[in-house]
């Protein structure tokens, strides 16, 4: 197989596997799990950027994951850079 049969076999396998999840209705349960891991990775970012100094970095990243604005996004990344 080529890299353009590849994709194609994939994207059939993709559409498939979003088909029996909306058959089962386990598609808002998937979608809330990645949203969920999606969080807490980029939280583990934040993080990260606060342990290598980047402090403004890490408020604009959560403010990106959140949508808050920039007084509570600082507000809620100095009470955890005190946990670092």
């Amino acid at each position: 197989m080529n890299e353009a049969e590849i994709r194609i076999h994939l994207t059939r396998l993709e559409n498939r596997v979003n088909y029996l999840f909306q058959e089962l209705g386990l598609e808002e349960k998937y979608q809330a799990e990645q949203a969920q891991a999606a969080s807490q990775l980029g939280m583990a970012e934040v993080v990260a950027l606060l342990r290598m100094n980047r402090k403004i970095e890490a408020i604009k990243l959560y403010r990106q994951m959140t949508g808050t604005g920039l007084k509570a996004a600082k507000d809620a990344v100095d009470s955890m850079e005190g946990f670092i």
